[in-house]
C-alpha cells in the first residue's frame, strides 16, 4: 500500500490534507511524519480525540464545543474557523455572533496555543 503513495514522500509535498478522519487513520502512519496533516472536512466531536493526535491543522473549527473538545486532549493545533457567510442552513459553519463566541473562547485556552 506505501508504494501507492510514494510519490507523496518527495521534498515538494509537505503538506496533505483529509476530508474524513477514518482515510487519515489510514494513511497518517505511513508516513512517520514526513507531512504535515491537515483535518479540511467537517468535524464531529466524536472524532475529535483522532483528528487531534493526527492533524497539525484543522481547517472547519464551526462551534465553540468542538474547541473545548481539542483543547481536552492537549496537543497544539492551528485552528481555521469555518464560517457560513451565506446563511444557508445545509452548509457547515458559523455565524459572525459564533465566531466572536469562538474567538473569546480561544484567549482562555491552554493546551490549544496556536491558531489562525
Amino acid at each position: 500500500m506505501l508504494r501507492r503513495y510514494e510519490p507523496l514522500l518527495s521534498p515538494a509535498w509537505a503538506i496533505s490534507e483529509e476530508n474524513y478522519v477514518q482515510e487519515a487513520l489510514a494513511k497518517i502512519g505511513l508516513f512517520s511524519g514526513t507531512l504535515c496533516w491537515h483535518m479540511i472536512g467537517h468535524l464531529q466531536t466524536n472524532k475529535a480525540k483522532h483528528a487531534a493526535s493526527l492533524f497539525q491543522y484543522v481547517h472547519s473549527v464551526d462551534r465553540k464545543e468542538l474547541i473545548d473538545v481539542l483543547e481536552r486532549f492537549g496537543k497544539p493545533l492551528n485552528l481555521l474557523f469555518e464560517l457560513n457567510l451565506s446563511g444557508e442552513p445545509q452548509k457547515h459553519g458559523t455565524t459572525a455572533d459564533g465566531l466572536k463566541r469562538m474567538l473569546e473562547k480561544v484567549h482562555e485556552l491552554k493546551a490549544l496555543k496556536r491558531w489562525v
